[in-house]
């Protein structure tokens, strides 16, 4: 059987399209598919207890440094921790006034989970450890070519289901490792069975890149190209980082995800942190 190729061409032009008032980040051709579809530039903000976290004594002075790109809100009122503590596949920290620990994300394996602070005052904080690339965030297993999840709002919405507020918040998201990174972009590309797709993107040299990153989701058989090179194979769900060399700015580079014959759907994506040079 012989597979389709489709090809798409976007372009990441971050903010240099703001002047003239055309959406800040991948502008998508006419022709463009529904598959090929990016979220951001998400800002990136920091919690506000992140300022006084080095204070004697507090308690997310762990979070600040073990933790890597996060996402977290505040709900309305405080938080009854009975309402949330068996959500945790894992408790390291019960306090009374805090919980932190790890729980699963829907639908994944362990080696998914996020770690999961939540405070009595509201605060309710998601993240993936600082080795992590922040690929892993990507939601590969509901993504079909719609808006795009990350496994970290799934754990918020838990939590908020679970304290009652249910879908009334907002993520906010932040990347512990870079406190100058202002901006996460997320190009997700879904393509089903026996269909090739592609799609290029430019990085203007005008931003910082804190991290240039990948998620891949395919069958044996399928890969995960950066200009015709292999990154990843089908099989299970991985992640990982671009190195600067791999992705420079000003270069068109072409994503491949490349299908086979008896191979099913693939889902994959281009994630940047970044931030104005300094």
């Amino acid at each position: 059987m012989k597979f389709k190729l489709r090809i798409v061409t976007i372009t990441v032009l971050l903010g240099l399209l703001l002047a003239s008032g055309i959406y800040h980040g991948v502008l998508f051709g006419a022709t463009a598919p529904e598959a090929v579809r990016q979220n951001g530039p998400v800002s990136l903000q920091a919690p506000p207890f992140v300022h006084t976290a080095y204070a004697q004594g507090d308690p997310t002075q762990s979070i600040v440094d073990e933790a890597g790109m996060s996402a977290y809100f505040q709900a309305p009122g405080t938080i009854d921790l009975s309402d949330v503590r068996g959500l945790y596949r894992t408790i390291e920290t019960d306090t009374g006034s805090y919980i932190i620990g790890s729980m699963a994300v829907t639908g994944y394996g362990e080696p998914h989970d996020a770690h999961v602070y939540v405070h009595v005052d509201g605060w309710v904080l998601a993240y993936y450890f600082n080795d992590e690339p922040v690929g892993k965030i990507f939601d590969t297993l509901n993504y079909t070519g719609g808006p795009i999840q990350t496994k970290l709002e799934i754990i918020l919405g838990i939590v908020a289901n679970s304290i009652g507020i249910g879908s009334n918040f907002t993520p906010i998201y932040y990347d512990f490792r870079y406190p100058d990174a202002t901006n996460l972009l997320l190009v997700g590309d879904y393509t089903p069975s026996y269909a090739t797709d592609e799609f290029t993107m430019k990085l203007p040299d005008i931003y910082t890149y804190y991290e240039r990153s990948w998620a891949f989701s395919g069958s044996g058989g399928s890969s995960f190209q950066l200009n015709g090179v292999t990154i990843a194979s089908g099989g299970t769900a991985s992640w990982g980082t671009f190195t600067p060399t791999q992705l420079p700015p000003n270069q068109t580079h072409t994503i491949t995800l490349l299908s086979c014959s008896y191979c099913g759907p693939m889902k994959g994506a281009v994630l940047l942190v970044y931030g104005n040079v300094p």
